[in-house]
């Protein structure tokens, strides 16, 4: 059906881009990073935005239920409509996008959709294989696969045990394929582990006037936020994310020299809530 976009290729996402005309209805449904960028862009543009999200506030499975609810306020703020908890249930038109209708009965107008509802790691091709491809393909530290001489995987389809740590993660940012890509190099041409070998994962998103930034993962368990704001005005937090030892994440909300002091903190060695706490107890910029 014409107006649909799922979001797979570089050429959906240009074909997208010709078609955010001013006056038009955009439903984006799946409110994780990328739905929230492209409603963030396209209400900017002029379009009315509506982004239909299945949980309780946007982002909550990844940052938690209150910076989700923080970011949809921003969005409403800004125009964009969101409906949450709710699902779609189905596009309807004939020939072309009119509507989408949603569990809950409701039918949202619509010229476009975009549908952002997550990806699965393309590895069907290696399914009679001995390769573990249990959500992605299973490897070491240094990106070797497990259980086969010499192969290696990178980028969001490695599940890669982290050193220190008995975690398996499947990380779909491109700053950590490019870790991924240093890391399996140096072990090819036998160099050692390499400087990357253990990078933190990091991972940026630009919606509106607000630059989120995030290194590390999230634990719910632990929550401190430090509230940067100026007198001049400027917005600005970072919230810090611990395990109950130590601390293992943390997002800036329009602050990157925060989130840079707070991701040196975390590369160096094991960082207590107090540890970082005390790194922001005195005035800085």
């Amino acid at each position: 059906m014409k107006g649909i976009f799922p979001l797979r290729t570089l050429g959906e996402c240009i074909r997208l881009r010709s078609e955010l005309i001013p006056g038009r209805s955009l439903v984006v449904i799946g409110g994780g990073f990328v739905g929230l960028e492209v409603a963030s862009t396209a209400a900017q543009l002029g379009l009315s935005v509506t982004v239909v999200e299945p949980q309780a506030v946007p982002l909550e499975r990844l940052l938690g239920r209150d910076i989700g609810g923080r970011v949809a306020a921003l969005h409403e703020r800004n125009g964009v409509r969101i409906l949450a908890p709710v699902s779609a249930r189905r596009v309807l038109g004939r020939g072309k996008v009119e509507a989408v209708e949603l569990a809950d009965g409701e039918v949202v107008t619509a010229h476009i959709v975009v549908v952002a509802i997550g990806s699965v790691p393309n590895s069907d091709w290696l399914a009679m294989s001995a390769i573990d491809v249990t959500d992605g393909v299973l490897c070491d530290e240094y990106c070797r696969v497990v259980g086969v001489r010499d192969v290696f995987a990178v980028g969001d389809v490695a599940r890669r045990r982290r050193p220190q740590s008995d975690d398996l993660q499947r990380i779909e940012h491109w700053t950590n394929a490019v870790a991924h890509a240093d890391v399996a190099a140096k072990a090819i041409l036998g160099l050692g582990q390499g400087p990357n070998y253990a990078a933190l994962p990091y991972f940026w998103s630009d919606q509106f006037d607000v630059k989120l930034q995030f290194v590390g993962t999230f634990n719910p368990r632990q929550v401190m936020t430090i509230d940067g704001s100026s007198a001049q005005g400027r917005n600005r937090s970072i919230t810090v994310f611990g395990d109950g030892r130590r601390v293992v994440g943390a997002l800036a909300w329009n602050w990157p020299a925060a989130i840079g002091r707070t991701r040196r903190l975390l590369e160096r060695s094991t960082v207590t809530m107090e540890v970082v706490e005390e790194a922001f107890a005195s005035p800085w910029k």
